[in-house]
């Protein structure tokens, strides 16, 4: 069983204080199913962190962006990429 997720559910998925997201995650943990996200899900995300990046003035002022990015590409293994 696999499940295609989009940007609001990927959104929830790995915030930790989302009381949907923990609801996503052991659903998925309790059907076993592989998570995949879309191409366009990626995309509209770099969209998001790009527009917030250039909000900030360069270097130090953008570095907690740079660190929540970093954060949310390497969700723990909770989303996979896959380009459908």
């Amino acid at each position: 069983m696999f499940a295609l997720i989009d940007s609001n559910h990927l959104r929830e998925l790995v915030s930790l204080t989302s009381a949907l997201g923990r609801w996503l995650r052991d659903r998925i943990k309790a059907s076993g199913a592989e998570v995949f996200v879309g191409i366009v899900v990626v995309e509209e995300a770099m969209q998001g962190w790009m527009a917030l990046l250039k909000r900030r003035a360069p270097g130090p002022a953008q570095v907690d962006v740079y660190a929540r990015m970093q954060e949310f590409s390497g969700s723990g293994g909770e989303a996979r990429r896959a380009a459908v």
